[in-house]
């Protein structure tokens, strides 16, 4: 089961920021009329600085898990976290991803890192593939801004009053079951991508 955020499975938080646009792209099952949803939502409105602090806060844990020194370090971006789920006995586990700044081409690659799990009193004699400690909370705290976000809570303001979007569509790009087939677009605009220095353009869709 996926990390659940009342009454929400978030399975994948992908956020590409450049200076003049955002895009965010969160998959969640949801509850709907006694049935479970798979829905897929992008949007473009800007999100509250905690968002972006959230994934940036990933950064050193990235850079120990791939082995990163501290030139290196300075080189990602944590943009991504996906396939998300809580173990049988509690512990998370994902995947995280990160743009790789490669400066001999002006361009960014992307790097995954392992299925991970977090270690937990539980299965510390067994596992073998744990996060850097802290990392889960971590990660629980990027579903957690994910979740605000695409609840309303954007960018220092509400989209609702401080009231929660009940059916979630409210200032969403796109809306997609799992299958890819449209059940909504509350707009037509679509961002490409995001853009690295020197305005590199870079594309992670």
């Amino acid at each position: 089961m996926s990390e659940v955020l009342q009454g929400m499975n978030i399975k994948s938080v992908k956020y590409l920021h450049s200076s003049d646009k955002d895009k965010i792209v969160v998959s969640f099952e949801k509850n709907v009329n006694g049935n479970t949803a798979e829905i897929k939502a992008t949007y473009s409105e800007p999100p509250r600085p905690e968002f972006a602090e959230a994934f940036e806060a990933l950064r050193s844990d990235c850079a120990e898990i791939f082995e990163f020194d501290d030139v290196m370090k300075a080189k990602i971006v944590p943009y991504s976290i996906s396939s998300v789920r809580t173990t049988k006995d509690g512990a998370l586990q994902a995947i995280i991803s990160v743009k790789l700044y490669i400066s001999h081409y002006n361009s960014f690659s992307a790097l995954n890192t392992p299925m991970l799990v977090e270690m937990t009193d539980e299965n510390s004699d067994t596992v073998t593939n744990a996060f850097p400690a802290g990392t889960a909370d971590k990660i629980r705290k990027v579903l957690s801004e994910a979740y605000m976000y695409i609840t309303g809570k954007r960018a220092q303001m509400s989209l609702f009053e401080d009231e929660e979007d009940d059916d979630l569509s409210g200032g969403a790009d796109e809306m997609v079951p799992a299958s890819g087939v449209h059940t909504e677009t509350a707009r037509s605009e679509r961002i490409a991508g995001s853009s690295g220095p020197s305005g590199t353009n870079v594309s992670f869709n």
